[in-house]
């Protein structure tokens, strides 16, 4: 996400990138809507379990998961034809919209396995740890 801004902040900058009014309304409700929409809807398409020999919650998306991702894709290129260079917002998409499908999929585990996902959130901080330690 952070990458997507400073292409969009560096682009604006430099003039590449304009914006009407209505075509950043329209890029923004498209952006919005689409990211939210699509990372929730893909999060659902995935499958949860608990891997029994490492106690810890494993997702896999699925063929519907690509779809929505497609899907996604093709309605953010339709409302980056609003806004001159629109393109620059696609990685600041991506990066917003697998923020929302990461933080429903932590959140349907959370609530589907309660006790296990504990080892996943133990484990991200040991692994934190020891990436500080080296």
């Amino acid at each position: 996400m952070i990458i997507g801004l400073i292409l969009v902040v560096g682009g604006i900058y430099k003039r590449k990138v304009s914006f009407t009014v209505n075509g950043l309304i329209i890029m923004v409700v498209t952006l919005t809507i689409s990211a939210v929409i699509f990372g929730i809807l893909r999060a659902f398409s995935y499958q949860l379990w608990v891997d029994d020999q490492n106690e810890i919650v494993l997702r896999r998306g699925n063929v519907v998961t690509l779809l929505l991702w497609a899907v996604s894709i093709l309605i953010h290129l339709i409302g980056d034809h609003f806004v001159p260079d629109g393109a620059a917002l696609m990685t600041f998409y991506i990066g917003f919209s697998l923020l929302i499908q990461r933080e429903t999929v932590f959140q349907r585990a959370k609530q589907k396995f309660p006790t296990e996902i504990q080892q996943n959130i133990a484990k991200m901080a040991e692994e934190r740890q020891d990436k500080n330690h080296h």
